[in-house]
């Protein structure tokens, strides 16, 4: 009987909701590391200009990593990841 309640309480808007802040969130880094051209400063003069506008170019991408978090994806390279961060500090030491 909970799963049926918990499946009562499921919403879907959650979900698209979820996705949109993603790519809002993404969109907002490619500003971050694009707005050093004057010519794409013109065309966008602030960050809030360009997820408002650009958001939804990144849905695909948005899409693809919430699936690589639900297959543990994300989990093994951030693993692997800090396995290197560690072989680089643990390498740093030795001459």
């Amino acid at each position: 009987m909970g799963k049926k309640v918990a499946l009562l309480n499921y919403k879907p808007q959650a979900t698209h909701f979820a996705i949109k802040h993603l790519c809002e969130e993404m969109a907002g880094t490619f500003y971050e590391g694009a707005a050093h051209d004057n010519q794409f400063y013109k065309f966008y003069p602030n960050q809030a200009m360009f997820i408002k506008r650009e958001w939804w170019r990144f849905i695909a991408a948005a899409k693809e990593s919430m699936w690589g978090i639900l297959r543990g994806e994300a989990d093994k390279s951030m693993r692997a990841r800090h396995e290197r961060r560690r072989n680089r500090k643990g390498q740093a030491g030795h001459v």
